[in-house]
């Protein structure tokens, strides 16, 4: 079943049709609140240990008899911060535009409900407080053509008919207070309907590999949440490393080609902005901020304090005395005069007097305590551990009985976050006597985002939550985007340069991804004359791993670093003028998906995985494919030119198929991770003639059925051929690629059926048993390399003229079938395919080889708890010109 995924920052949800309104009726109206009220009595009994269910019914008698003789009068009572007007739903910007998004929502009836006197174009208010530190620099903002910096289309549009007041259900479900509908609903009297209508500008932050410049992340255009663990995107963004994709997976991705984004409000984004110490939320670094969140992620959200609320279950549920968490936490125009006329009068008369506490303490174990060693202390607790302390300790009190101290404490704890008090408190004029400790405390107290506040405090009470959510993505944030800030260019010549640069390709070269990884870049060339007329050095570095860390190029004396220098450098090579780095090859481990030291006890099973929708590129391109070492060196068309790589290579042409029908498992790894490889059977047109086998590793993996019928699932793990050799003898060529076993799938006993009860894993001591490993197979002493048995042989007469002349390849690639000019045909892999790609070889060309990715896995044993081989995952089709010539690649 599906779990819904919701706003990054604030935890809320990211569709506005989640958002339900209960009946407005008296009666209705009563019990919500009666309802509330006891559980807010409930939670206070819970905290002090108490419990009386007598007293609740008591309670309850006297509140229903109170609420209807009061209800009539709060209906009576103004919204201070709102003006009665008629709600409009429509979107004037976007009229006509996102028709398809009216069915989200549920017709109703149109009723008189406030709007926000907010400025949803306003800026954040910087903050005017001298000895408040910013958490990072603030750079200049880029200027953007829209005063808000995002799309102007920033809100999507919304059904005229929608209205939030009305209930989407018939009369008679919400006429009991004990129906489903009314007991998920938010109270219609405490929330205002603009004041929910920020849920509906969401972003997503996502991550291009692909983008043409040194940055990579992106924010994405509006969208909305859309089931199955998905944003989608219905207008277009203005971010140049956009990848222009309808629907972005949210924080986790089945598709390891698929890379997850982290979806927001536009509103929490501007509050993070803050957060991070920024006035402008377009100076926020995105590839940092990407990096941070992958960090603090998993399959459903991020590992924040999102406050106490309920919320966000499974689906989200709007639950009364919850409605806080939805409220606006936007600024709001003219709340600060508001505010002023709210400020309890005891406030302006705040003389400090001595309440005699000290002479009746005996022991205050905090007396040795300096104020500023106590600063120092309060720095690292929470609000209401300070004012618990301040309590508790007649010293502590005395200490902090002064106007600076709690100046200090609005201006650290309140004032960033609650930005109208802290223009407030610029442009008034405050009496000596005035009570900033008072001010503090009832702040605190009426923002506190608690379960059953009302008020105009709520929004505030919201922007509060989220900026206390967002904290702990500062330390890392801070650390990260100092080191990695992209240094300016020099000169005019030097930012040219960058700003035609592209960046073709970030291919993934670690598997699954470092939680926190984030990118640098380095420009090593500021001019023309620098490679035109200097030498230089290059430089690389190595841990102790043997794993690159850095790379430098030196002219002179100025070091260029990509990376770092913390290692041991590795050979230093001289570049001369007029010479430069036509290309860096990187060499990759193998990845080792057969750890037998990984425990194995816990897994996922088929049921949490999810199968892709859309296909999967084959290659991003010639040069971003990993390749294995097979396609770097292959024939040029000249045994007097030396060999060069396939995708430099113009004698050769691949023509390659894209996968549209593939289940990811947990598993799987991304495609850039995954070597491919070339079976090459015919280097020139004469060739052809000595070919005689084609030959495959095939193994049966496991079972499948239909009905009755059962039949075995074989896979494919290697190429091989034969070839005629000089003295006319048939030989093995010493070429094959894949594997060809032993493998643990050629055991029986790794195939054992009847090791899915969890029982079995348990020995008579209650222990957990050991899963049956590779090495206890000794598969070594019982089979045989290349095991005829496992072998499948498709006979070739090269020398009478028979070739292959078309491949087939199934499009789940689990099958393949060669065909000749002979009409015979071989057929390897699981049977019962019934879609198929080809590729037929015209009179002008001939097939010369395939090019192969084994990138599954497969074999997999429920008595091991683990995988036997790769099997293939990807195919191409190598082709050359029978006259011997070269290709004009495009």
């Amino acid at each position: 079943m599906g779990h819904d995924v919701y706003c990054a920052l604030c935890s809320g949800p990211l569709n506005l049709s989640a958002v339900t309104f209960g009946s407005r009726k008296l009666k209705i109206l009563r019990k919500r609140r009666k309802q509330v009220a006891k559980e807010i009595r409930a939670r206070i009994k819970r905290k002090s240990g108490e419990a009386s269910d007598a007293e609740d019914e008591d309670d309850d008698d006297e509140m229903e008899d109170a609420d209807e003789a009061v209800d009539e009068k709060k209906r009576d009572v103004p919204n201070p911060f709102a003006k009665q007007v008629e709600p409009s739903w429509g979107d004037t910007d976007d009229e006509g535009e996102d028709d398809e998004m009216e069915d989200d929502y549920e017709a109703s009836t149109s009723s008189s409900d406030s709007e926000s006197l907010r400025s949803t174009d306003s800026d954040f208010y910087p903050g005017g407080i001298a000895d408040v530190r910013r958490r990072t620099p603030s750079p200049d903002p880029r200027t953007l053509r829209d005063p808000d910096c995002w799309s102007q289309w920033s809100e999507l549009s919304i059904s005229e008919s929608f209205n939030p007041y009305e209930s989407k259900y018939k009369d008679y479900d919400t006429l009991s207070m004990d129906s489903y509908e009314e007991c998920h609903a938010y109270d219609p009297e405490k929330l205002q309907a603009d004041e929910v209508r920020w849920l509906n500008r969401s972003r997503a932050l996502a991550f291009n590999p692909s983008a043409s410049g040194v940055t990579k992340a992106f924010i994405s255009g509006c969208g909305r949440y859309d089931d199955y663990g998905t944003f989608s995107v219905r207008k277009p963004g203005q971010d140049p490393n956009d990848n222009h994709e309808d629907d972005l997976n949210c924080y986790h991705a089945y598709n390891p080609d698929q890379i997850p984004c982290f979806p927001f409000h536009e509103e929490c984004y501007k509050i993070l902005a803050n957060v991070l110490g920024y006035e402008k939320y377009q100076v926020i670094d995105k590839d940092v901020l990407y990096a941070v969140m992958t960090a603090h992620g998993n399959d459903r959200g991020l590992k924040l304090p999102y406050g106490e609320f309920s919320g966000a279950e499974q689906f989200w549920e709007c639950i009364p005395g919850e409605e806080f968490s939805v409220c606006d936490p936007g600024p709001r125009l003219g709340f600060e005069d508001v505010l002023q006329s709210m400020l309890p009068a005891s406030l302006f008369d705040g003389l400090t007097r001595s309440l005699g506490l000290s002479e009746k303490v005996r022991h205050d174990p905090w007396q040795i305590v300096p104020y500023d060693v106590l600063l120092d202390i309060f720095e690292h607790v929470g609000t209401g551990d300070v004012l618990a302390l301040i309590s508790a300790s007649t010293h502590v009190l005395a200490t902090t009985c002064n106007v600076a101290f709690w100046k200090h404490m609005l201006r650290v704890r309140i004032l960033p976050w609650f930005w109208e008090l802290n223009t407030l408190l610029k442009n008034s004029t405050l009496p000596e006597t005035f009570d900033y400790k008072g001010l503090f405390v009832w702040i605190n107290n009426v923002t506190a985002p608690e379960y059953g506040m009302e008020g105009p405090f709520m929004g505030i009470a919201n922007r509060r939550r989220i900026w206390q959510a967002c904290q702990p993505l500062v330390p890392m944030y801070k650390h990260k985007v100092a080191p990695i800030s992209h240094a300016e260019p020099e000169d005019e010549e030097a930012k040219a340069l960058l700003d035609r640069a592209e960046s073709i390709h970030m291919p993934i070269v670690s598997y699954p991804l470092l939680k926190g990884a984030t990118t640098v870049s380095a420009q090593f060339i500021r001019s023309w004359h620098e490679i035109g007329h200097r030498a230089c050095l290059f430089d690389t570095y190595w841990n102790d791993d043997g794993a690159l860390v850095g790379i430098a190029v030196t002219f002179g004396a100025a070091q260029r670093v990509l990376g770092s220098t913390e290692g041991r450098p590795g050979l230093q090579l001289h570049i001369d003028a007029h010479e430069w780095i036509q290309e860096i090859i990187v060499s990759l481990k193998d990845c080792n998906m057969f750890d037998e030291s990984i425990d194995r006890r816990h897994y996922r099973t088929s049921l949490s995985h999810r199968e892709s929708t859309a296909g999967r590129s084959y290659i991003y391109g010639m040069e971003t494919t990993l390749w294995g070492t097979s396609a770097l060196s292959l024939y040029t068309g000249s045994f007097s030119l030396p060999a060069s790589p396939i995708w430099h290579n113009n004698f050769y042409k691949l023509h390659t198929f894209t996968s549209g029908n593939i289940g990811y498992d947990g598993g799987d790894l991304p495609a850039a991770m995954l070597p491919h490889h070339i079976l090459l059977w015919s280097e020139t047109p004469e060739a052809l003639r000595k070919v005689r086998r084609i030959s495959a590793f095939n193994v049966v993996a496991g079972e499948t059925s239909s009905g009755t019928e059962r039949w075995p699932v074989p896979d494919l793990l290697g190429l091989t051929y034969h070839r005629e050799n000089g003295r006319g003898e048939v030989e093995h060529a010493n070429q094959q690629i894949g594997t060809f076993g032993p493998v643990p799938c050629q055991a029986p006993e790794w195939r054992e059926e009847g090791w899915w009860d969890a029982k079995k894993w348990v020995g008579e001591d209650g222990k957990p048993v050991k899963p049956l490993n590779r090495s206890d197979l000794n598969l070594a002493d019982r089979f045989e390399p290349l095991n005829e048995q496992q072998m499948l042989h498709f006979e070739v007469d090269g020398a009478g003229g028979e070739e292959v002349t078309e491949v087939h390849v199934s499009e789940d690639f689990k099958a393949i079938k060669l065909k000749t000019n002979r009409d015979k045909e071989c057929y390897w892999g699981e049977g019962r395919r019934s879609q198929w790609y080809s590729k037929v070889a015209n009179d002008e060309e001939y097939i010369a080889g395939l090019s192969v990715c084994f990138g599954r896995l497969g074999g997999y044993s429920l008595r091991s708890k683990m995988h036997s081989h790769w099997k293939l995952s990807e195919l191409g089709v190598v082709m050359a010109r029978r006259d011997g010539g070269l290709w004009q690649h495009a």
